[in-house]
């Protein structure tokens, strides 16, 4: 996997400031946040790179869902599943 460049985290920053929380684009930037790693995003994750307000971080998986869906899947690369495990125990049927 090709580590993120400047311009993807420029796109990211840019997106930050369009949403008027360009605050948070250092943060995303130090964390190697790019197009691939947003999409991927939690409310966990943002709160571990320093997004503390709750509003900012609603807003922002908001944005995200958002930005994915309108783009569709080519913008965020599926992450390759893992090979079935055949020895994992069944869950019980409900």
């Amino acid at each position: 996997m090709q580590l993120p460049n400047d311009t993807d985290l420029d796109t990211v920053s840019a997106w930050l400031q369009s949403l008027g929380l360009g605050a948070y684009a250092p943060a995303l930037r130090a964390n190697h946040v790019d197009e691939w790693v947003l999409a991927r995003l939690d409310e966990a994750d943002l709160r571990e790179i320093g997004v503390t307000s709750v509003g900012h971080r609603k807003r922002l998986m908001a944005a995200i869902a958002q930005r994915f869906a309108a783009e569709g899947a080519a913008a965020a690369p599926a992450m390759p599943s893992a090979p079935a495990n055949p020895s994992a125990p069944t869950p019980p049927a409900r």
